[in-house]
């Protein structure tokens, strides 16, 4: 006999040799144990799962010369027939060629015959549910009432489309789909026994890729060695199944979450030159948001992540800087952009556009944590901007300039020495607007305080109070300084203030009326963040703790 692939030569033999099914085997030898074998079944599930295989075994149970029985032995007649496809007894029909009325009564008149050999006739017909209507109808009363050495085996992968007349006269099998481990397991075991040298990590490629299915992930495992020989390297296996590497995708998910659009383009880029599709891309770096989502939400997400320890370590470290909502975030973004990638006519521009709309959102900070900070305000509590010490960059070429206004000394950029807190406010603008551009929207909506020895205190109103609490935040405040220090000199720093409401410009009247209008002003701004708080709450849909 000639060669032969993978998924012919480790068909199983027995029922203990289906991986995973466990639900139907069980079911099937009790079922021969107990005399109570039914007279038609019907297998749905997914491709590759082992529908055609279990009702091929089913055959070689009932009519193995020691049977019935659980175990065929697989050395008589009867056994190595089946095995090799020749037995009479065991009628395949093809649902999809075999699919008219015409068929279904030649098939009806065929089965008063006794078996030729066995026990029972077994008609195996795949792709039931690309049968007719009068075909059905043509098999209802037969399939009610067949004669008793008649077994029926029906597989299907599209369940909704057979007739619930034609369901309930069968016992249903659903059959699942094989985990990645079962299809690790089981290539491993073939490969160890053929002398094949080939790493988990691989394994797990082609196991991913086979989506389930054990024939897929045979047949993908002869690709491979026809590819690569019997010494499998990781990197031909990506290249051949289109895997993106662990390399280009962690470059390009730290420039998204560093808001480096120019960075994540270029990474895309190369990875297009490489020859691999957009849809690939976006489905690589989808699977490395989730991981990235089960490394923060998981105290022990090992055995939920198959990679390898140094893809891990690699996923870490940008983990350890970000926070799930943001992760969430861009794996919002990305996937709603996946919906019109099918679509597209150009679908790597579809990708580039989701990467920039990535790149360019703020970090995001938890709902509670804005509802918390909103509940502080209302009651007068909110704290105040906490310090966040950063380590001063290496000093540029940088002239002293001394403020004639003020008095005071600024260390400056040598580019452009400012002449004012005015200039020193619109230089800081627009540095953060081309290096952090959603953090320069809230820098807009502050006011220079003062500018005395080298310092910029920058103050933001108390009723923009997410503009406070954003630029407050240790993380933004220290992106601030350290661009601020870039400009103007190691020793700068920058303050974010809130500014307390005006005054009524309303002339104070003596006594206890002076009092009252003060006590006013302040209810006034307690009911006024108040307000806002609620609106926030209704908008969000959401009940602070």
């Amino acid at each position: 006999m000639g060669y032969q692939v993978t998924a012919r030569r480790w068909r199983p033999q027995t029922f203990d040799d289906i991986v995973e099914q466990q639900h139907v085997t069980r079911t099937l030898k009790n079922a021969i144990q107990l005399n109570r074998v039914a007279h038609a079944y019907l297998f749905s599930g997914t491709r590759g799962v082992g529908k055609t295989t279990m009702a091929r075994l089913l055959a070689k149970a009932l009519n193995c010369e020691q049977g019935p029985t659980v175990q065929p032995c697989n050395t008589c007649q009867s056994c190595q027939e089946i095995t090799q496809g020749s037995y009479l007894d065991i009628i395949e029909i093809d649902g999809a060629s075999n699919r008219g009325i015409d068929e279904i009564r030649d098939l009806r008149e065929q089965l008063r015959y006794l078996p030729s050999g066995g026990r029972y006739k077994i008609y195996i017909i795949d792709e039931v549910h690309m049968l007719t209507k009068e075909a059905f109808n043509a098999l209802l009363k037969t399939l009610e009432e067949p004669p008793p050495h008649v077994v029926f085996v029906f597989a299907t992968t599209e369940l909704e489309k057979i007739p619930l007349t034609i369901v309930s006269r069968c016992q249903r099998f659903e059959f699942k789909r094989v985990s990645l481990t079962g299809i690790c397991e089981q290539l491993a075991a073939i490969t160890q026994s053929e002398g094949i040298t080939i790493s988990p990590t691989s394994l797990s490629h082609i196991a991913r890729a086979a989506e389930g299915s054990m024939r897929d992930g045979q047949s993908l495992l002869d690709q491979v060695i026809a590819f690569c020989g019997t010494e499998i390297q990781d990197d031909d296996v990506r290249q051949l199944l289109g895997h993106v590497g662990s390399e280009p995708l962690v470059a390009c998910l730290d420039a998204l979450f560093r808001q480096d659009t120019e960075t994540a383009l270029r990474t895309v880029g190369l990875l297009q030159m490489e020859g691999y599709e957009a849809g690939s891309i976006m489905k690589a770096l989808l699977e490395a948001l989730r991981h990235l989502i089960v490394l923060k939400t998981v105290p022990q997400p090992e055995g939920l992540i198959p990679l390898s320890e140094s893809d891990m370590t690699a996923l870490r470290r940008i983990a350890d800087a970000v926070s799930p909502e943001e992760i969430y975030g861009q794996f919002h973004t990305l996937s709603a952009a996946e919906g019109a990638l099918r679509y597209a006519s150009n679908p790597m521009l579809i990708l580039e556009m989701a990467l920039v709309r990535m790149s360019c959102i703020g970090r995001v900070q938890p709902l509670q944590s804005v509802l918390d900070y909103l509940q502080q305000v209302g009651d007068g509590q909110a704290p105040a901007p906490t310090p966040y010490p950063v380590a001063a960059p290496e000093p540029t070429t940088s002239a002293v300039h001394e403020s004639s206004a003020s008095g005071s000394t600024v260390a400056t950029a040598s580019e452009a020495p400012p002449s004012s807190e005015g200039d020193l406010w619109r230089m800081l603008q627009e540095r953060v607007a081309r290096k952090r551009p959603s953090l320069a929207g809230c820098l807009e909506q502050g006011i220079v305080v003062s500018s005395q020895d080298n310092k910029l205190r920058i103050g933001v109103h108390e009723r923009d109070a997410f503009h406070l609490s954003t630029l407050s935040e240790p993380e933004n405040l220290a992106t601030i300084r350290e661009i601020a220090q870039e400009l103007f000199g190691p020793d700068f720093h920058v303050a974010i203030e809130p500014l307390l409401e005006p005054e009524p410009d309303i002339a104070p009247t003596p006594g206890a009326a002076a009092t009252n209008s003060g006590e006013s002003t302040l209810e006034d701004m307690q009911k006024s963040k108040l307000a806002f708080k609620e609106a926030v709450v209704d908008i969000f849909q959401a009940v602070p703790r």
